[in-house]
């Protein structure tokens, strides 16, 4: 009988592999992988979503028991119980570390082992899902999509708007890179950037809140709603961006669905928004176009972690996981029925019903835009440990009492909802408090706004105290009608 390694022998020898008993306390680890002839035994990602590439056993096993300080050779608990006292560094757990850790899990007959990555990987869940429920934004801005099909914006808006994109471009690649500029200023103050630090402390008041509350619009879009949802809120947000309207129920020339999704103001041209995991899903109807009309795609990418930046092939569907979006901006132009230009290149497609495959022709990555730091974390703990040091402490004390202000007016309107359903007095008490709460919030926050403008302070605070003295007689009205009606029922 022949000893040559012949590639059914291999594929035993490799099942052999996965079988066996990954030792925690495994003394020549590269000994153990290459004594059944194989060099480099892989856990195959067919049918295992949670690995999404095959993944070498030993490359795994080694860089997991290099994780701490000094680096070892030889996995043992001690490197397990360091993930787990880790497990919110992004150094340590992030997408790489885990394939690692399911590709072991899978592979190893090792019941104490397979429990101990399974209650790592159970722990992460728990505190992503936990932080998925918080509040994710400063403001948590209400977002109605109705109104953008005729081009109108609630809110602060147009002010918001104008006030970051004074000398920017219409255009919206431009301002999508705008969007990433500012994410990247607060994210990279958290990380501890002293320059990003600077520039935050140097910005006025108003243009601080302006970047937070138009981050916090993307972020409600991006977090606080399921994936289908996001995926129509996302040409809300970009309408919203370019000055225009919502398209996106309009039918294309061949009667389905067109392929604009929003039209910006005058001269920004009409365009599509694509919100994916992954570039091999985003497609687009050939009978959806017009031919001739360039349209300007915004294709957004969503990530779990840093590693993932720029890999159109990896990514997140669930919103919870998500930290950060990959922006794209190819532009398509229908030429005949099956051929079509992206990015100025010819694209052939097979026959004029055929999809137009975008995903393979994305061009080079515009930029990136950081929601969170990590899975564990939410953009609202972002911007406070952008904020969170010496030199940004009057950045930080605008941004509570801003929230604050938010906050008081949430309870509030709770409160209000309880109360006209239930005629509770402890409703109708708490809304009281909480607008009175706002009220006090809003009078620190007037000075800390307008350090920064050219508003003669006597006048101010004496327009200020004419106005709450009004209101404090509105809500003096307000509570003597509460307790009437209580006393009379």
């Amino acid at each position: 009988m022949s000893n040559k390694l012949t590639k059914k022998k291999i594929d035993l020898l490799i099942e052999q592999v996965m079988n066996e008993d990954i030792k925690l306390d495994t003394k020549n680890l590269d000994d153990f992988l290459k004594k059944k002839f194989v060099e480099d035994p892989k856990v195959s990602a067919t049918g295992k979503a949670d690995l999404e590439k095959d993944i070498s056993v030993h490359k795994a096993v080694k860089d997991i028991a290099a994780l701490k300080t000094p680096p070892e050779d030889v996995l043992s608990d001690a490197d397990l119980d360091y993930i787990l006292d880790n497990i919110q560094d992004p150094e340590i757990m992030n997408t790489e570390i885990m394939r690692q850790l399911i590709a072991i899990k899978y592979a190893t007959n090792n019941e104490a082992l397979r429990n101990k990555i399974i209650a790592i990987l159970g722990e992460r869940d728990k505190l992503v899902k936990a932080k998925s429920t918080d509040r994710q934004s400063i403001s948590q801005p209400q977002i109605r999509t109705v109104s953008a099909e005729d081009g109108k914006y609630t809110g602060n808006i147009e002010p918001m708007l104008n006030t970051i994109f004074k000398d920017t471009s219409p255009q919206i690649k431009a301002r999508m890179k705008k969007i990433s500029e500012i994410s990247k200023l607060f994210y990279s103050a958290a990380e501890g950037d002293e320059s990003s630090m600077e520039k935050l402390n140097a910005l006025p008041s108003t243009d601080f809140l302006a970047y937070v509350s138009l981050m916090d619009y993307f972020v409600e879009v991006t977090k606080s709603f399921d994936a289908g949802s996001g995926a129509y809120l996302f040409e809300w947000f970009l309408a919203m961006l370019a000055g225009g309207k919502v398209t996106g129920k309009e039918s294309g020339p061949g009667g389905g669905m067109g392929a604009v999704d929003f039209e910006g103001a005058a001269g920004v041209g009409r365009g599509s928004a694509k919100y994916y995991q992954k570039k091999s899903e985003i497609k687009q109807a050939a009978t959806g176009f017009k031919t001739g009309e360039l349209v300007h795609y915004i294709v957004a990418l969503k990530k779990q972690d840093r590693l993932q930046i720029g890999k159109t092939s990896l990514g997140t569907s669930d919103p919870s996981k998500l930290t950060m979006v990959d922006i794209y901006a190819p532009k398509v132009r229908k030429i005949n029925d099956t051929k079509f230009q992206i990015n100025g290149k010819p694209v052939i497609i097979n026959t004029p019903t055929s999809a137009v495959p975008i995903g393979n022709h994305l061009g080079e990555l515009v930029d990136t835009i950081y929601v969170a730091q990590v899975p564990t974390k939410s953009f609202r703990d972002m911007v406070y440990k952008s904020v969170n040091s010496d030199l940004t402490k009057m950045k930080r004390e605008l941004l509570k009492t801003f929230e604050g202000f938010f906050e008081q007016l949430e309870i509030a309107d709770t409160s209000c909802r309880k109360y006209s359903v239930t005629g509770n007095i402890d409703n109708a008490n708490a809304t009281l408090q909480a607008l009175a709460g706002a009220g006090d919030q809003f009078d620190e926050l007037v000075p800390k706004v307008n350090a920064d403008l050219s508003v003669q302070p006597n006048d101010l605070e004496e327009q200020l105290k004419e106005n709450k003295n009004k209101s404090l007689k509105d809500l003096d009205k307000l509570i003597e009608h509460v307790i009437l009606n209580k006393i009379n029922k």
